[in-house]
């Protein structure tokens, strides 16, 4: 017989229902899955801690996420490579991880900043600014909005 929940919210488990590979996913804990990412790799570990350790956000399900899913389905060395990438452009979030895997960006030198879409082959040859930025079909120059005739003070003057 099932125990009753106290609660209207509150959800009763009983792990001996689960499958024998599900029972062993749901007692997984937070220092568990934390010291098994630092097995995968360096920033793999700095990735799935700051998951983790999100307050706002319980990080189990994106955690095993990547380190199940995502592990099995890539290779260590890519999910590796991936975190890193992800960690080197503050992106540590689940679906950045999974994006960069998705897009092959992982294959990139981790200073090219990769982009997605149909786009992906033309950015590694897309002209680059002053600061180093790439710069991409829909970037408009200086007075691309300002009117034909109209200089600068003209035009603050009117908007």
């Amino acid at each position: 017989m099932h125990s009753r929940a106290d609660k209207e919210w509150e959800f009763i488990k009983k792990p001996e229902h689960f499958p024998p590979h599900a029972e062993e996913y749901m007692s997984t804990t937070r220092e568990s899955l934390k010291a098994y990412a630092v097995g995968v790799g360096q920033y793999t570990g700095k990735i799935v801690s700051q998951i983790l350790d999100q307050k706002h956000v319980d990080g189990l399900r994106p955690a095993r996420a990547i380190l199940f899913s995502l592990k099995k389905k890539y290779g260590i060395e890519r999910l590796e490579a991936t975190c890193q990438r992800a960690w080197t452009y503050d992106t540590i979030e689940y679906f950045s991880v999974k994006s960069i895997l998705v897009h092959d960006l992982d294959k990139l030198a981790i200073e090219q900043p990769g982009c997605m879409g149909e786009q992906h082959t033309k950015c590694a040859t897309s002209p680059v600014d002053a600061q180093g930025q790439q710069l991409f079909h829909f970037a408009r120059g200086y007075g691309y909005f300002t009117p034909n005739g109209a200089s600068k003070g003209e035009e603050a003057n009117h908007g």
